[in-house]
């Protein structure tokens, strides 16, 4: 059954790839979990659409929109890191969280069933 709602919130596996500091040309894998509001068509269409209109990159303010928290997220300290906007603009500046984030958006609205650490 489909359940028609305002907002659909769901948990989501996402996986950072970063170069492996200890292996050179290697990358190792983080898998961490985002809390995904689903965004529809016309909130999209808008996103995109300010995103041109200021010459910046339409993932990011996709993710801004759709991100609503995290699991697995960690500091420079090794503690868990407390989701807001501001650690979630932080953690975007580095481009193997920000593809990690947006393709496991992508593949939860493209129906795509996780992937094996992601």
């Amino acid at each position: 059954m489909y359940q028609v709602s305002d907002q659909h919130l769901f948990w989501w596996p996402a996986t950072a790839m970063m170069p492996d500091k200890e292996k050179p040309g290697q990358f190792r894998s983080h898998a961490f979990q985002l809390y995904f509001q689903e965004l529809d068509e016309t909130q999209l269409e808008e996103i995109e659409a300010e995103a041109i209109k200021k010459g910046q990159r339409v993932e990011p303010a996709v993710l801004k929109a759709a991100v609503r928290g995290w699991k697995d997220v960690v500091g420079q300290d090794d503690s868990p890191l407390t989701f807001s906007e501001t650690n979630l603009l932080a953690a975007m500046r580095f481009a193997g969280f920000r593809v990690g984030a947006f393709r496991a958006y992508r593949d939860a609205m493209n129906g795509e069933a996780a992937r094996l650490g992601n």
